[in-house]
């Protein structure tokens, strides 16, 4: 799999990114990222693809993303990830990950793959980068 190549979009700015497996960073399909603005509004979504990425076409005011517990595998995954040397808990609704300055018309990715908790290891730490 390979990351899917995008232009900017006018008036919006893109996102991208992938979400892995911490043990195999392998991609996991089908789970959602939720975008928010600085004061805690969800103004965007986005769902990874069978490979793991994602393409998030959103509001330049988007300030933080989270991912939907509902949509991260129970059966494989803690609801929990780790982004950028930070652990979050999908299942805390206000413990939000920073993302990078984004503005219209142009594509931004992710310094990093977030990274699920796989369910193969011990239960994680509680989350270190909840606000």
């Amino acid at each position: 799999c390979s990351a899917p190549v995008v232009g900017p979009t006018v008036g919006s700015a893109t996102v991208t990114g992938r979400v892995v497996a911490d043990t195999t960073l392998l991609g996991v399909a089908n789970v959602q990222l939720q975008f928010f603005n600085s004061v805690g509004t969800q103004i965007g979504t986005a769902t990874t693809d069978s490979c793991g990425y994602f393409v998030a076409v959103i509001p330049s005011t988007a300030t933080r993303f989270h991912l939907n517990p509902a949509t991260i595998n129970a059966t494989f995954f803690y609801r929990q990830y780790d982004y950028t040397g930070k652990s979050y808990a999908a299942t805390i609704g206000s413990c939000t990950a920073p993302l990078p300055a984004v503005s219209d018309g142009t594509v931004t990715t992710l310094p990093g793959a977030i990274r699920l908790k796989s369910t193969t290891q011990p239960p994680p730490p509680p989350p270190t980068g909840c606000t």
